[in-house]
């Protein structure tokens, strides 16, 4: 179940406010909803905001150009619109989820706390997602993910212990 930051209790919500502001990168956010909901609750710009203020920065990155994105999800305009003109929120295009060790662009941002993939998929619809082989695709995509998350987490000044790789699964993934 999804919790909201309202929801929070308030050791939860202590507990963000003490540790500061984080630096999120969420990975092929699909329509870029995940992105805005962490901003609007954590973000620096205060206009919509409904959580704690910790002045989370985010960079989100996508496999897909803006073209192809909004020709995707038509809602997802509005979504990339709010999220560049925001403050400390940056929307890369052309990022392999792969390869974000090697992605000379999040080299260059703030060491992240959080690397976040929700729902990673290949593309595949029908019953082209049920065979083995697009099992075994998909399975290849997450351990590539996590090896690159992993990588790029230690290239920071000072690794450090409280950092985190995440990846949200539904349904039969």
């Amino acid at each position: 179940m999804r919790r909201s930051p309202s929801d929070l209790s308030t050791e939860e919500r202590g507990t963000l406010e003490r540790r500061g502001p984080l630096n999120v990168l969420c990975v092929g956010d699909g329509d870029l909803s995940c992105s805005l909901a962490i901003h609007r609750a954590y973000g620096n710009n205060e206009a919509g905001s409904t959580g704690p203020r910790i002045g989370t920065l985010i960079a989100t990155t996508l496999l897909p150009s803006r073209e192809e994105l909004v020709g995707t999800y038509p809602n997802a305009g509005p979504v990339v619109d709010e999220l560049e003109a925001a403050d400390g929120c940056s929307v890369l295009y052309g990022v392999d989820a792969t390869q974000l060790h090697r992605n000379r662009r999040l080299e260059l941002s703030l060491p992240f706390d959080y690397v976040l993939f929700q729902h990673p998929h290949l593309g595949l619809y029908g019953g082209d997602i049920q065979s083995k082989e697009a099992a075994a695709r998909h399975s290849s995509l997450l351990a590539h993910y996590l090896d690159s998350a992993r990588q790029l987490l230690l290239r920071r000044a000072a690794p450090r212990s409280d950092c985190f790789v995440h990846v949200c699964l539904c349904g039969s993934e």
